[in-house]
C-alpha cells in the first residue's frame, strides 16, 4: 500500500507544472532587475451620422515602456518608468486609396509630431506599486506634457494648436496611459492561492483611453513549469457616471454603454510579471462631445462604437 502511495506522489510531482500544491501568484520583483512592457495596439473608433456619414479613425500605437527596480519596502515598491519607445500609425483614404501615416518619436526627424514624441522618450518618472501590481500616483518625468512638450519644435504653432496637441498627448501617453499599461498585466493576480480551474474578481481599468473601472473575472486556466495561464472576462455596463472616451484631441462622455473585455495573459511563476499576454475590447454607447475644459455639449451626442486589439510582447 506504502509502494503505491509513493508511485502515486511520484507521478503527481511529474506534472508539466512540476509541483505537487498549488501556489500563492504575487509579484516577486527583486531590487536593480529591469523590465520592458513593450504594448502593440490596434484601435479603430467609429462614429455613426458625424456630418451625416459614418467615420472611422484607425490608429495603431507600438509602446514600450521600460521599469526598473529602484526600491522595495515591504509591500511597496518604487519603480523609474520611461518610454524607451513611442510610434504612432494613423491608418487614413485618400483619393489614391488607402494610406497611412507613421510618426516614430525614436527617429526624431524634424516633424511636428515626432518631435513631441520625442519629448516624451527617455524621460524618467517614478511609479510606486504594492504587491498586488495597482499603481499610485505617478511622480516627475510626466511633467514634460506640461513644461518641455514643445521643446526643439522649431515650428510656429497657434496657441490653440498647442492645447489640442497636448489635450492629446495626454490623452493618448499621459499618466492614465502608464497606469493602464502596468496594471493591466499585473493587477491580475489573486489573493489567496487558487488551483487550475479556480476563479477572483479585480476591479481596474481597462483601457488607457478609458476613464472608469470594471470588474474582470479571472481564472487560472494553465499551470506550466514556468508560467500561470490567466484567461479574464468582463461586461461592460451602464454605470451612473458616464465612462469618459478619449482619442486623440477629442474627449466624450459615454452613456448607455455596453462591451466586453476579454484577456489572456502568461504570468511567469518567478516574478509575477506578464511575460505574454493580449487585450480584445469591444464597446458601444452613446457619444456626448466634451470641450478642452471637460464640458459637455448637449448638442453634440452620437452613436459611438470602438475595437481595440492589444497584444504584449
Amino acid at each position: 500500500m506504502n509502494v503505491l502511495k509513493h508511485i502515486a506522489m511520484a507521478l503527481l510531482c511529474m506534472s508539466p507544472c512540476g509541483m505537487c500544491v498549488a501556489q500563492k501568484m504575487q509579484l516577486n520583483l527583486k531590487e536593480k532587475d529591469s523590465y520592458t512592457l513593450r504594448v502593440l495596439t490596434e484601435q479603430k473608433t467609429m462614429f455613426d451620422g458625424m456630418g451625416g456619414k459614418n467615420k472611422t479613425e484607425h490608429e495603431e500605437h507600438d509602446v514600450a515602456l521600460a521599469l526598473d527596480v529602484k526600491s522595495i519596502h515591504g509591500q511597496k515598491v518604487n519603480l523609474i518608468g520611461r518610454y524607451s519607445k513611442i510610434e504612432y500609425t494613423k491608418h487614413k483614404r485618400s483619393q489614391s486609396g488607402a494610406d497611412s501615416l507613421v510618426v516614430n518619436g525614436s527617429e526624431k526627424k524634424n516633424n511636428y509630431y515626432s518631435i513631441l514624441l520625442s519629448n516624451l522618450t527617455d524621460k524618467p518618472f517614478s511609479i510606486p506599486l504594492d504587491k498586488k501590481g495597482k499603481c499610485g500616483s505617478l511622480l516627475g518625468g510626466l511633467d514634460t506634457l506640461d513644461n518641455h512638450l514643445f521643446d526643439n519644435t522649431h515650428i510656429k504653432v497657434s496657441d490653440m494648436s498647442k492645447m489640442m496637441s497636448r489635450h492629446r498627448m495626454k490623452n493618448t501617453y499621459g499618466e492614465r496611459t502608464v497606469r493602464s499599461l502596468i496594471e493591466g498585466y499585473t493587477a491580475v493576480l489573486p489573493d489567496s492561492v487558487v488551483n487550475v480551474g479556480g476563479k477572483w474578481r479585480v476591479k481596474h481599468g481597462f483601457m488607457a483611453m478609458v476613464q472608469g473601472l470594471i470588474d474582470v473575472e479571472y481564472t487560472l486556466e494553465e499551470e506550466t513549469a514556468a508560467a500561470y495561464v490567466i484567461t479574464g472576462k468582463a461586461k461592460i455596463g451602464d454605470t451612473d457616471k458616464p465612462y469618459v472616451y478619449s482619442y486623440n484631441s477629442v474627449s466624450v462622455n459615454l452613456y448607455e454603454t455596453k462591451g466586453t473585455v476579454d484577456t489572456r495573459v502568461e504570468v511567469d511563476k518567478q516574478t509575477g510579471m506578464v511575460k505574454a499576454g493580449r487585450v480584445n475590447v469591444n464597446l458601444k454607447g452613446v457619444a456626448h462631445f466634451l470641450d478642452l475644459n471637460g464640458k459637455e455639449n448637449n448638442n453634440m451626442a452620437m452613436p459611438l462604437s470602438v475595437e481595440l486589439k492589444q497584444k504584449l510582447q
